[in-house]
């Protein structure tokens, strides 16, 4: 049954691209082909054709999204992971606890001069709240945490911007007691710098009505 769920779920892979497959039915036979490869046999350069072309911008902000180390029920613990290199491309595999789940590549050159292998989203989205989050929401938030909440919503969206290489981040909080009365909802932007780990360009908070 495990592994049904995991055929039917590579339809649109977790990160949300959709495989560049002609079918669904190519779609599952290479998520099964991923998933048999040897990871180590990566490192030693072998089987390099299944990877999928990401470009930079892709590879950002999926790692983004999911950080280096990511715990869902869908997969459970997952780990993104440099696998092999070479002067055209950089090869990268998302594991989880039986193999593969995602495979891909990225130009070797589009990643020259990018601080990628420090860059972890969980760190990232700790460093937002930290930073970036008012302290004033944040006590608004811990003051109303006794009531029963009806909604509750925490949204992170990612745009990168090779030019400048940073990445501009957008983080929507959004909270209701009894789906009625509203604690918070707001939406905070501000523009990450990769290479210098730190927030160069901060928007004011958004107040959203609804």
């Amino acid at each position: 049954m495990f592994r049904i769920i995991l055929l039917l779920s590579i339809i649109i892979l977790s990160n949300g691209h959709v495989m560049g497959q002609s079918s669904k039915k190519e779609a599952i036979q290479h998520f099964r082909d991923i998933t048999r490869l040897d990871t180590s046999a990566i490192k030693m350069g072998k089987h390099l054709e299944y990877a999928q072309p990401y470009s930079v911008k892709q590879y950002v902000e999926y790692h983004a999204k999911y950080g280096t180390t990511d715990i869902s029920k869908k997969w459970g613990t997952t780990i993104i992971e440099q696998l092999y290199q070479d002067s055209t491309y950089t090869y990268f595999g998302r594991k989880a606890m039986y193999g593969l789940i995602n495979f891909f590549r990225v130009s070797t050159d589009e990643l020259k001069g990018l601080n990628y292998q420090e860059f972890d989203g969980n760190f990232l989205r700790e460093k937002f709240i930290a930073e970036i989050v008012p302290e004033s929401d944040k006590q608004k938030v811990e003051r109303n945490k006794d009531y029963s909440v009806g909604f509750y919503t925490v949204d992170f969206k990612y745009n990168y911007l090779p030019e400048t290489k940073s990445l501009e981040v957008t983080y929507r909080w959004k909270i209701r007691h009894d789906y009625v009365v509203s604690v918070i909802n707001k939406t905070y932007k501000a523009v990450y710098d990769l290479n210098a780990k730190q927030f160069v360009q901060v928007s004011p908070p958004h107040n959203k009505k609804g």
